[in-house]
């Protein structure tokens, strides 16, 4: 996967008063900085329902990487769904056993969703997604969001 270097701007002012962001060497303040990232997979993290009706300008996902380059005292937590940090994605075809890290989460332009979606979540693993983020964000108890998602579930069907 490519990797691009930072791109500076500054502000400048053209003789008709005209301002624009024009790249710039100088590492003083005042300058912006414009960088691309490399590219890699991601969870999509916006409603799919949503995405499918084709009315977004943005989409979220969570960097996914693979499992095992987490520290090997943490895999048994990562595998049970116990670390709050991470939604454990047990294999991803053609990559294998992954992870979500919702520390890391993108918006990117529709626009980019030309890519070949790998897999689609069980309605099991979308009730376990929404308790993970849940409780990463507000940090309430994990296991009583789950039970209460899967009764409010249940009385949906």
């Amino acid at each position: 996967m490519p990797e691009y270097p930072l791109a500076r701007f500054a502000q400048k002012t053209f003789p008709k008063g005209e301002q624009a962001w024009v790249p710039t060497q100088n590492l003083s303040s005042g300058y912006r900085v414009l960088s691309k990232m490399r590219s890699g997979w991601g969870m999509l993290v916006t409603h799919g329902c949503t995405l499918d009706k084709g009315t977004l300008r943005r989409v979220s996902f969570a960097l996914v990487q693979k499992a095992d380059t987490l520290a090997a005292d943490l895999q048994g937590a990562l595998r049970a769904q116990e670390l709050a940090s991470y939604v454990f994605l047990p294999q991803v075809p053609g990559l294998g056993d992954c992870m979500a890290d919702l520390r890391v989460l993108v918006t990117v332009p529709d626009e980019v969703l030309g890519h070949k979606r790998l897999g689609q979540m069980t309605p099991e693993a979308k009730l376990l997604l929404e308790a993970k983020l849940l409780h990463f964000f507000t940090r309430i108890n994990e296991s009583w969001l789950t039970q209460h998602l899967v009764q409010a579930d249940r009385s949906l069907t």
